[in-house]
């Protein structure tokens, strides 16, 4: 149930020890004590009422002065509203004079926001969902809720009509996976198209980063002696808690970082695509679905009951073949959580596309019972007289032939006999003459007949780990050792 914090004025009366009424306004933002400069109640009572209605008047006035163009100033002002960083409060602005525009056009009327009902606010966002996801939409109905309970703190509106509107289910879709040869596409394209295009996919897809991450990437960021690049995200970065991610370097990740000179590795490792990334953003994806599509791929697709195209393969295709093409080679799923950042395992199963290879492998693990079964003999049951003449039971069952030993194997017993293992004596320890390690016989052995001699295929150095691995094990002693050691220098 969600909480609403009233705008109501409300005030007591609360005698001190000196004799006089004081009126107490207390509210989560605000005390004050009043004194009413009087001792009796009747008339401490009267000055309460008068006090809450001037306060009501007040409040009132406020709210039928704030339009709808200048909310948003108003919420910037506000000691209650959510500080968001430069780019979150562009966002922010730009959707609520979406919202502006959309009133003035359809209810002219609403001229105000204490005027916006809640039929009014289930209105617009209905008509934001045709062009949409849900989860687009639940956002900017998150953010309306919170704009106007700010404004409802301060004495703004009234009422918050966002509260009352229902958050949408999630969808179904979402962005699909590139194919090995769809990617080899793309970077047959980037490479035609110079700069850093060609690096900007590499970076991408061998470390399934987001796009203003790889855009990003500082040279700090990465550790070549380790051969590990550290980032933290920019979209989880409040609330991981500025924790980075971890990420092994490709080798083909690291032909291309090689490829830039020392002297030039320091800022970001893509100057012109973090460029691109923080003036021109638009320029920079409308560019990249221009090289999805010189490859012969399909960037988006229309969905039942929405106005607009829908994403369907973009720049952050790559982080979902990232996660795809790792677990279908047997990552574990919590490694490649750890790697692409993902706080929770549902989060990494939604991006994980099993392929048609993966499913089969997956099929053929089972092991074909049908070959390894035997098929059991039919047991017959016989009485311990003679059947009777008249038996009709007995005159419709047919005969059954007698068993060919050559044909039929025997069935199995019904309680498997288990056979009693025969008394074992403890092994002997080995000695120098009964161990052939390290490819070296010991004196005096004979080589099998038949088979070359196999004394030279091993190292020296592999011959003296495993004759040191024996003398650790204690499978042969000191002095067994020692001479097992000069007759492995001797054959060198």
């Amino acid at each position: 149930m969600r909480q609403t914090h009233s705008t109501r004025p409300a005030g007591h009366l609360e005698l001190k020890h000196t004799g006089y009424w004081y009126i107490i306004v207390r509210t989560k933002h605000e005390f004050r004590s009043i004194n009413t400069q009087t001792k009796d109640r009747a008339e401490a009572e009267m000055k309460l009422e008068a006090f809450l209605s001037e306060i009501r008047r007040q409040k009132e006035d406020a709210c039928a002065a704030i339009p709808l163009a200048k909310v948003w100033s108003q919420y910037e002002r506000s000691p209650n509203a959510y500080r968001h960083d430069e780019q979150a409060k562009h966002k922010k602005r730009s959707a609520w004079l979406y919202v502006a525009e959309w009133m003035r056009d359809n209810h002219p009327e609403v001229d105000e926001a204490s005027k916006i009902t809640v039929a009014i606010a289930n209105e617009y966002m209905n008509h934001y969902r045709e062009s949409n996801t849900a989860g687009t939409c639940n956002n900017k109905l998150k953010f309306f809720t919170g704009m106007f309970n700010a404004l409802q703190r301060d004495g703004v509106v009234e009422t918050n009509p966002w509260l009352s509107v229902k958050r949408y289910p999630k969808d179904n879709h979402t962005r699909r996976e590139l194919t090995a040869g769809e990617v080899g596409r793309i970077l047959s394209v980037a490479a035609t198209m110079g700069g850093e295009w060609h690096s900007l996919i590499m970076v991408g897809l061998y470390t399934g980063l987001r796009l203003g991450d790889c855009c990003m990437l500082d040279w700090k960021d990465i550790d070549l002696a380790h051969m590990i690049v550290q980032v933290i995200p920019r979209k989880t970065k409040k609330y991981a808690c500025g924790q980075p991610v971890t990420i092994p370097i490709h080798p083909q990740l690291l032909g291309v970082l090689e490829r830039i000179p020392l002297d030039g590795r320091r800022g970001f490792v893509l100057g012109e695509m973090a460029d691109l990334y923080q003036r021109h953003r638009s320029l920079l994806t409308n560019r990249i679905s221009e090289m999805f599509t010189a490859a012969g791929i399909e960037t988006s697709i229309m969905i039942e009951g929405r106005t607009r195209p829908t994403p369907y393969a973009t720049f952050h295709s790559l982080r979902h073949s990232f996660v795809s093409f790792a677990t279908n080679s047997g990552v574990p799923l919590p490694v490649v959580q750890s790697i692409v950042g993902h706080h929770s395992s549902a989060m990494t199963r939604h991006y994980y596309h099993a392929n048609e290879e993966a499913l089969r492998k997956a099929v053929d693990a089972v092991p074909d019972f049908e070959e390894t079964s035997r098929p059991l003999q039919p047991v017959v049951k016989r009485g311990r007289g003679r059947p009777r003449k008249n038996s009709t039971a007995a005159a419709s069952v047919p005969p059954v032939p007698a068993p060919q030993a050559a044909s039929v194997p025997p069935a199995p017993p019904l309680v498997p006999q288990t056979p009693r293992p025969a008394p074992q004596t403890p092994p002997r320890p080995p000695t120098l003459a009964t161990v052939p390690c390290c490819g070296v016989p010991p004196k005096g052995a004979q080589e099998p007949a038949g088979k070359p001699a196999q004394r030279g295929t091993r190292s020296l150095v592999e011959r003296m780990k495993e004759a040191m691995t024996l003398f650790k094990e204690g499978m042969i002693t000191e002095d067994e050792f020692s001479a097992l050691r000069r007759q492995i220098l001797s054959t060198a």
